[in-house]
């Protein structure tokens, strides 16, 4: 039971960030890490893409908890369930930073697209 409270919570966690983005950039709510929280355009892009994959990584922590509840030991579930999450999280900041990096220089300006196209 415990397991499905723990995945239960991340998922709320995930839909209330979802449908409350923090607005500016702050020190108590949403994605934060330096390189998210350098300007308003770094920190809105991290928040909307973190919180994208933080909801569907939060549906695969729910199948795991549901699925370690009915075939393991409690404990065991909760194990696996605890473990799970925190790889999820590790997960999301590490697919955000990607992101974060693919579309940001160093300082937080957006980088240029190049619209090559074949003539």
């Amino acid at each position: 039971m415990k397991a499905l409270l723990v995945a239960g919570l991340i998922q709320i966690i995930a839909i209330l960030f979802k449908l409350f983005p923090p607005k500016k950039i702050n020190l108590f709510y949403g994605y934060r890490t330096g390189f998210a929280m350098q300007n308003h355009d770094t920190w809105t892009e991290a928040n909307k893409f973190s919180v994208n994959v933080m909801f569907r990584g939060a549906v695969i922590n729910l199948i795991i908890a549901l699925t370690a509840q009915i075939i393991l030991p409690p404990n065991a579930a909760l194990f696996i369930t605890t473990v799970a999450t925190l790889g999820m999280m590790v997960v999301v900041i590490v697919m955000t930073e990607k992101y974060l990096r693919k579309l940001f220089d160093q300082t937080g300006n957006r980088r240029q697209l190049n619209n090559k196209t074949n003539t």
